[in-house]
């Protein structure tokens, strides 16, 4: 082919082109949906029975607050009672031992002079002394036996 050949072909397939371009119109207007978030107006009644929700839940809200005040409360004496236990537990189990009203006998001897002090519980004398002048009278004895 020749070269003018080549070029003739080339000028038709673009004369062609352009032709098949003007031939395609596009529309002057062109819609498309989207979404956006936009203001929109309560109806008197949508916004009546918002109001009434609102009310609710404030009311509900405050009964709540009132109720939550009265378990916390309650809760809080209940952790200091179980403390002051804990507390008092704790030094019994570390001094292994307690105070305890115990029954007991006071022995006076009076041909050895002594007054022997005896639980009742155990058998255990834990504590010995000299008797008293004011004890070796017998009108005190008489006095003790009226107690």
């Amino acid at each position: 082919m020749t070269e003018t050949k080549k070029t003739a072909k080339k000028k038709a397939a673009t004369k062609k082109k352009a032709a098949v371009a003007k031939k395609k119109e596009y529309p002057k207007v062109v819609e498309k949906k989207f979404k956006n978030q936009l203001e929109c107006k309560f109806s008197p009644g949508v916004l009546a029975t918002m109001s009434d929700d609102l009310a609710r839940m404030i009311t509900e809200k405050d009964q709540m607050g009132s109720r939550h005040a009265d378990i916390k409360s309650g809760l809080t004496a209940d952790m200091k009672k179980i403390e002051a236990d804990i507390q008092a537990l704790a030094s019994r189990v570390k001094s292994k031992a307690e105070h305890r009203d115990v029954s007991c006998l006071r022995i006076y001897d009076y041909n050895k002079g002594t007054v022997t002090y005896k639980r009742t519980d155990t058998g255990e004398v834990f504590r010995k002394r000299d008797i008293r002048d004011e004890e070796k009278q017998m009108d005190f004895l008489d006095d003790l036996n009226k107690k």
